[in-house]
């Protein structure tokens, strides 16, 4: 996974580039809150077309 800084994004976004070159924007508070926590995040893309698929792993949504 490599984390990428872009202008063309958004505030308030991350980018995240997967293994398969998809790319995901992730919400800045988001990823803030699971380097605070010292969670591990688990990001991953697979599939191709409309079988396309996201897999995120790491945050409880109840502790959000």
């Amino acid at each position: 996974m490599n984390i990428t800084d872009e202008d063309s994004i958004g505030e308030g976004y991350v980018r995240i580039v997967s293994e398969p070159k998809i790319p995901v924007y992730f919400a800045d508070p988001l990823f803030e809150l699971a380097n605070r926590e010292g969670r591990s995040l688990r990001i991953e893309t697979r599939g191709v077309w409309k079988f396309k698929r996201l897999v995120l792993e790491g945050l409880d949504p109840y502790k959000i």
